[in-house]
């Protein structure tokens, strides 16, 4: 199965696997193993090797991501406002993964498995999550791959490279040459193409060829650690002590907008940029005195103004006292025979000061009123 359902092999390989397997076990005509040759073109990878893969996700994979990721702020018997609050929440606490995970990126070193020059230039260049798949292909190839032929034709360098980890017994050619604008490197195993992500085997000719620069041109955009700017303004902006709105929301974008349209404006011209930078930091102080120092909404003024209900009634309606009709019965729960026991034994009996006993008291002591009654037959 290794030799069918592979991201490494090219189409002509498994067109040879597949016809091996079949005439092996006898499968020529197995009707459904037939028709999943002819949709081979819609389910094994070695058909798309050339299509960009990166960030690709199933829709029924985003679905079920989205459920389990709102199912731990909300639950289906939450009513309509109710959701919306959850929603609020659940998105501060996505805003918050998402600035820890680039503060350690940007601050938190990653611990390198070799002194391969690349390994620390790509820790450098890379988020933590895609540099732990770009250190895996790097010891890969120091470790797991081996050259077994290179040939040189005019400016271009052709290589075989053998790769012990993989189950197919083809080899991968890399080629690869020294431009004017940088290093141009491509290998069949396609996984830049696919992933955007260089393979081992490119990395081991880099390494075997005592390249010290990793080449920029193979890193790109979405996987680099300062993808998102270090003084991006979405940063910190916080609308929980006001509240928020379609009016904020749109201000707010067009404050963006112009903001970004104007750094890449003045850019180029670094007196011109310097003002513009003071002119933002002195509009600061004035920000500070005209802002409004006012008390955060409560739960039912949230509610509210998602509701779209902002006025407030003049009379106030309090919730009616409770009063207990005649003939409700008595809400007490019943009680067994062994609980009466207990709660009757717990109690502290008085002693008599007649005679003595428990469980009466002197008005009713038997030994006081037959000595009563003995007392009143002698004076008669």
């Amino acid at each position: 199965m290794t030799h069918v359902w592979n991201d490494t092999i090219i189409p002509e390989d498994f067109e040879t696997e597949w016809h091996s397997i079949m005439s092996t076990f006898g499968l020529e005509n197995h009707k459904w193993l037939k028709d999943m040759y002819d949709l081979r073109f819609d389910w094994i990878p070695s058909y798309y090797h050339g299509e960009n893969l990166a960030g690709l996700m199933r829709t029924t994979s985003r679905c079920e991501s989205e459920n389990y990721f709102f199912g731990q702020f909300c639950n289906p018997r939450c009513t309509f406002v109710e959701f919306f609050t959850h929603f609020e929440t659940a998105m501060d606490f996505q805003r918050h993964e998402h600035r820890r995970n680039d503060h350690d990126t940007r601050y938190i070193q990653s611990k390198t498995w070799n002194d391969f020059v690349f390994e620390k230039q790509a820790s450098e260049i890379y988020t933590k999550t895609i540099f732990k798949d770009i250190q895996i292909e790097i010891d890969a190839a120091i470790t797991k791959c081996m050259s077994k032929s290179h040939d040189i034709v005019g400016d271009v360098q052709y290589y075989e490279i053998k790769d012990f980890k993989q189950p197919c017994t083809s080899l991968f050619k890399v080629q690869y040459s020294k431009q004017e604008d940088g290093l141009s490197i491509s290998c069949t195993c396609k996984r830049f193409e696919q992933f955007g992500i260089l393979c081992r085997h490119i990395f081991y000719v880099l390494w075997y060829d005592d390249i010290t620069k990793f080449p920029r041109r193979y890193v790109l955009r979405i996987w680099m650690r300062d993808v998102v700017s270090n003084g991006s303004i979405h940063c910190n902006i916080r609308f929980d002590e006001i509240g928020r709105n379609s009016e904020i929301d749109k201000v707010f974008r067009e404050i963006v907008v112009a903001n970004e349209y104007v750094v890449n404006r003045l850019v180029g011209d670094l007196d011109e940029f310097c003002h513009y930078r003071d002119h933002i930091k002195s509009y600061s102080d004035k920000a500070d005195e005209v802002m409004v120092a006012a008390p955060p909404p409560s739960r039912k003024e949230r509610f509210a103004d998602i509701g779209g209900n902002l006025e407030k009634p003049d009379s106030m309606i309090r919730v009616p006292i409770k009063i207990r009709t005649k003939g409700c019965g008595v809400q007490k729960r019943i009680k067994s025979n062994r609980e009466i026991a207990i709660q009757k034994s717990s109690k502290i009996h008085k002693s008599c000061h007649v005679c003595g006993g428990k469980g009466h008291n002197s008005r009713t002591c038997k030994d006081k009123v037959s000595s009563n009654a003995i007392g009143s037959s002698n004076t008669m």
